[in-house]
């Protein structure tokens, strides 16, 4: 004979799940392995006994199949790992039923590529019952301990920070008149892996790169190897580290911070080639002449324009003084006239030659370059480590507006 269900009752089941093991198969995986106790607790006034106190409880392991168990299954998305295995079946003598059940299941979490590796994967899963609908059967969670970790917990590569349950809503629910319970485990990634593997060597590369300031511009297959060695390292060491990863397109952090050093090392073997081509380009001495003999011009005239208006008196005391006195003398009476702010910096503000700018350029580029990487440093890991995983959709599950659509559509 088999216990049914009775019809025109509500039948409540207290819930409560166990963690038992957590695993992850890497650090990159969105996937996690899940393996915990479910317990479920109900009352049937059909099986109370008494037995003068003999017993606690009975064993109904043995009578399993001839006593009524509530259906229920879980949701979630990712597979299941075995089979589900009946691990005790309590009766008490006021008709109260524990079922312990062993389960193992594999789930795809969802996380925040924007800001990978500095999100959370977010596990979600239900527990819902199967044929029964709401009014007849209702899944409730324990008061005391609904959702704990077993003493031995096992884990590998995953690092539970935060848990929540609560009843399913429309947000987990696979169907609206079923009772239904959800659980959220929320895990953190091992930083000290990323930092090992793609941000220090992304700073060592970078800042290898900017060694080469610092060498002579005559030691040419020095500078050009630190360049070439450090871009080839730093791809290789990208696409290994990638290989791992899922082929998507909005790993915006890990995009931003692979960009910016391939830029720093491009720009810093790019600034070589500048500078050595300024190095050894010959003067162009024409060009310098030209640009004297115009500042000497403009200060001839301002020089006239001062002992006209200014100096009056001042006459030729020696005429037989060649041209180059004549021409000091007017230069000392200009620089002494009240217009002298407006005259420019004749022959000191001459154009730079070619050797002359490659040096400014040097100095510059070993100033502004580490300046400008260690800004970019600073800022990318308070935004990325610091301040965007604090935000409210790394810690909770968002709907998915598609979802949404297709529901009201339907």
């Amino acid at each position: 004979m088999v216990l049914v269900l009775q019809i025109n009752s509500l039948t409540k089941i207290t819930v409560n799940v166990l963690l038992h093991s957590l695993s992850s198969p890497d650090e990159s995986s969105l996937n996690y392995e899940v393996e915990f106790l479910l317990y479920r607790t109900w009352t049937d006034e059909r099986l109370k006994y008494d037995d003068a106190e003999r017993h606690k409880y009975l064993n109904g392991m043995s009578h399993v199949d001839h006593i009524w168990l509530p259906n229920t299954y879980i949701v979630k998305h990712g597979s299941l790992k075995d089979p589900l295995v009946d691990m005790s079946l309590r009766v008490y003598r006021n008709g109260t039923i524990v079922h312990i059940l062993r389960r193992g299941i594999s789930i795809n979490c969802q996380g925040n590529l924007k800001i990978f590796p500095f999100d959370n994967p977010k596990c979600p899963f239900a527990i819902e019952s199967v044929a029964l609908e709401d009014n007849e059967m209702k899944l409730e969670w324990a008061e005391e301990q609904p959702l704990g970790t077993a003493t031995s917990l096992q884990s590998f590569n995953a690092y539970l920070i935060y848990r929540d349950i609560g009843e399913c809503g429309d947000l987990f629910t696979w169907r609206g008149k079923f009772s239904c319970l959800h659980i959220l485990l929320v895990f953190t990634r091992d930083k000290n892996y990323y930092f090992s593997s793609v941000f220090v060597p992304g700073i060592i590369l970078v800042t290898s790169a900017f060694i080469s300031f610092w060498l002579d511009k005559n030691v040419v297959p020095a500078r050009v190897m630190i360049g070439v060695t450090t871009m080839l390292s730093f791809c290789t060491t990208t696409n290994n580290f990638r290989s791992s990863l899922p082929v998507v397109s909005n790993l915006t952090a890990l995009n931003l911070w692979d960009g910016v050093c391939m830029f720093f090392i491009y720009s810093s073997l790019l600034e070589f080639v500048i500078v050595n081509y300024l190095y050894r380009k010959p003067a162009s001495p024409e060009s310098d002449s030209f640009l004297c003999s115009k500042c000497k011009k403009r200060s001839y005239s301002l020089a006239i324009f001062t002992i006209i208006f200014e100096i009056p008196q001042r006459t030729l005391q020696n005429s037989q003084v060649n041209d180059e006195s004549q021409e000091k003398e007017e230069e000392v009476a200009a620089d002494k006239s009240r217009f002298a702010w407006i005259r420019p910096y004749h022959c000191n503000a001459r154009k730079l030659s070619s050797k002359e700018l490659s040096f400014k350029i040097e100095n510059i580029a070993k100033i502004v370059f580490p300046t400008l990487f260690s800004i970019f440093v600073f800022f990318y890991f308070i935004t990325f480590a610091a301040v965007l995983p604090h935000n409210q959709d790394n810690w909770i599950i968002q709907p998915n507006s598609n979802a949404q659509d297709a529901r009201n559509v339907i």
